[in-house]
């Protein structure tokens, strides 16, 4: 619905803009008619021309522009748009001809010809500004909806590396945790009960909090510390480990 919205919109300010210059241009023609008169006409003139234009608009943006842009058949499909350049300013010419100057303007016995070049060519530059500048916004929301897609993947990429190593990791860390428990069982240590609820602590923490997007900066800090505990008593006396750490609010939630 917001697409549809955005593309009434965009030929609502082109049709106002085109009206516009329709009123500026058509001046010197009309300038015995009164402002709101002339206004009116070359708004109706805007009205009558805008079918072709956007039917070739929405032909080169979903059509011809993906044709031409991917590899192929691409001389076929630019000897079709010129095909269809051609028949559209042919209607907009027959337009002009056969309606707005004989019904809008009144103006039947002063037009130009219908093959005359001038009125071709501005034909073509009226046709060729508002298209080109529709496909210039299309491949800009292109490039910004990539960028955004992009992003995405690389932020998923990312999620499942780190699931990947966390599948890794928690197993393997719990087996020696456990081997290390087994072993002050058995020398009957009075570590054996503190362990077990580190452990516990931790093993609590990859399930239920290691999920979130944030944590406590104290509660990061104090598995930290149960980690750290956990690992010596593993190593015994050959690791030592210095952890320093200052922190101004416990409560600061980090990622």
């Amino acid at each position: 619905m917001n697409r549809v919205l955005w593309h009434i919109c965009f030929w609502v300010a082109y049709l106002i803009q085109d009206t516009m210059l329709a009123f500026l241009w058509e001046g010197s023609r009309l300038h015995a008619l009164p402002v709101a008169e002339r206004m009116i006409m070359a708004f109706q003139l805007c009205i009558a021309l805008l079918p072709p234009k956007i039917l070739f608009t929405y032909l080169l943006l979903y059509v011809f522009l993906d044709k031409i842009l991917k590899p192929g058949k691409k001389s076929l499909y630019v000897s079709i748009l010129v095909i269809t350049v051609a028949a559209t300013l042919l209607t907009i010419r027959a337009i002009e001809v056969f309606f707005i100057y004989p019904f809008i303007y009144h103006l039947a016995s002063n037009t130009r010809p219908y093959f005359h070049p001038f009125s071709f060519l501005f034909s073509f530059i009226d046709l060729g500004y508002v298209s080109v500048f529709a496909v210039a916004i299309h491949q800009i929301r292109l490039q910004f909806a990539d960028k955004e897609r992009e992003k995405v993947l690389l932020k998923e990429k990312l999620e499942t590396e780190l699931k990947y190593l966390r599948n890794q990791t928690n197993p393997h860390f719990l087996f020696n945790t456990l081997n290390n428990i087994y072993g002050l069982a058995r020398r009957k240590s009075d570590d054996t009960a503190e362990v077990v609820m580190k452990l516990s602590t931790l093993l609590r923490f990859m399930l239920y909090e290691s999920g979130k997007p944030s944590i406590k900066i104290g509660d990061e800090v104090k598995m930290l510390d149960d980690f750290i505990n956990l690992e010596k008593i593993r190593y015994t006396q050959k690791l030592e480990v210095s952890f320093t750490k200052k922190i101004d609010n416990e409560a600061e939630q980090i990622a």
